[in-house]
């Protein structure tokens, strides 16, 4: 990961409590550049859309604001 991209994500880990509390970041796709969050999207499909046509490429992240500690993950394996 580029150091731009670790400062995006820095600021992203540190927001991440705000965002959550925000109905209208919780459950959304953010998009951070320059260490500031520059959009919030319904799917990854958009936001990618609108980083890949007004950004630099290689110095914006997306991640989704959810509670990581609720998130269950489910593994199965057949045999």
């Amino acid at each position: 990961m580029n150091e731009a991209k670790e400062k995006n994500l820095k600021v992203f880990k540190k927001e991440l409590p705000r965002l959550l509390s925000d109905q209208l970041f919780a459950n959304k796709f953010i998009v951070v550049h320059d260490e500031k969050i520059v959009g919030s999207y319904d799917s990854f499909a958009a936001a990618l859309k609108f980083a890949a046509e007004s950004l630099p490429h290689d110095e914006f992240i997306i991640q989704r604001a959810v509670d990581e500690s609720k998130v269950v993950n489910f593994l199965s394996v057949a045999g």
